[in-house]
């Protein structure tokens, strides 16, 4: 005769076996669960029979136990690992890709922020600059009843070509103690006075093209798009001889470079019969590029 406690052993035995399959199931393969409303439950035998019984009275006198598991509310979360029912804050694995995906951000934005330095500066090194000088041999031609002019060069000394290049230019007779009249490189729309004016398709790297500035007016109806050249009078001519006035010669000329980038060069110069002293300062601090 089997002694009771033989029966408890083998029970928990069996239960201890079932658990350990159990947990392998349920951490290895994901859940089937059952409606939320009722809890999955596991079912355990243990079935002690005696030795001595015969095949015939082995079923008689065979006595089953039967245990009944309840899993936890934590371990019936839909989880393939023990690290779900962990808070994220613990999850040393869900931290480990938190701080992946940061490190790979910031690799991003320092590489992106990189090229960009980069960009630039390979920008500012090839693009083209138009210096504006007035050409060699040419002389302003200060004549009573002849336009004042005079010849200017517009030279790319940059690296790359310059493109649609237009460049806007004036010819003042300016007081001695005044400044000329300069126009701001960034608003031309604000300019409402008469200028002359040249334009190109494109300027090569160490090629240049001239331009004639001159002295112009309103001329309505006239042939020459509402403009015309305004010729040096005598008054004029006696007052540049005393050095009540000075001429300037100023402009601005816009361009873009290969990259699709806007650019412009402003640029003044002046001069005067006799020596003395002239309001021409804002003239010379004038001449500037664009820091793009």
């Amino acid at each position: 005769m089997t002694k009771p406690y033989e029966y408890v052993t083998d029970l928990f035995q069996k239960i201890h076996s079932d658990i350990s399959e159990i947990k392998h199931k349920l951490f290895t393969e994901k859940p089937k669960l059952e409606s939320a409303k009722r809890p999955a439950e596991y079912s355990i035998d243990a079935v002690q029979t005696s030795p001595d019984a015969d095949k015939e009275t082995a079923v008689t006198q065979s006595t089953m136990i039967r245990a009944r598991l309840n899993l936890p509310e934590t371990i019936r979360v839909k989880a393939e690992t023990e690290e779900r029912t962990k808070p994220w804050n613990h999850d040393r694995n869900f931290l480990l890709q938190i701080l992946t995906v940061a490190v790979v951000a910031v690799y991003t934005f320092v590489a992106l922020l990189q090229w960009m330095i980069m960009r630039d500066a390979l920008t500012v090194e090839q693009r083209p600059f138009l210096k504006i000088q007035q050409k060699i041999g040419s002389s302003n031609q200060l004549i009573a009843g002849q336009p004042i002019q005079t010849t200017l060069e517009f030279i790319n000394t940059g690296k790359t070509p310059a493109r649609h290049m237009k460049a806007y230019m004036f010819i003042e007779l300016v007081s001695a103690n005044q400044s000329p009249h300069l126009i701001n490189p960034d608003k031309p729309g604000d300019e409402t006075r008469y200028w002359s004016f040249t334009t190109t398709g494109v300027i090569f790297n160490a090629q240049s093209i001239e331009g004639v500035a001159k002295r112009t007016g309103p001329d309505p109806g006239g042939p020459n798009n509402g403009t015309k050249d305004i010729p040096l009078t005598i008054p004029e001519t006696e007052k540049l001889s005393r050095g009540d006035i000075y001429e300037a010669v100023y402009g601005v000329t816009y361009y873009w470079d290969i990259f699709g980038n806007k650019h412009w060069t402003a640029f003044c110069g002046w001069a005067a019969a006799p020596s003395g002293g002239y309001a021409a300062s804002e003239c010379t601090r004038y001449n500037d590029v664009d820091g793009k």
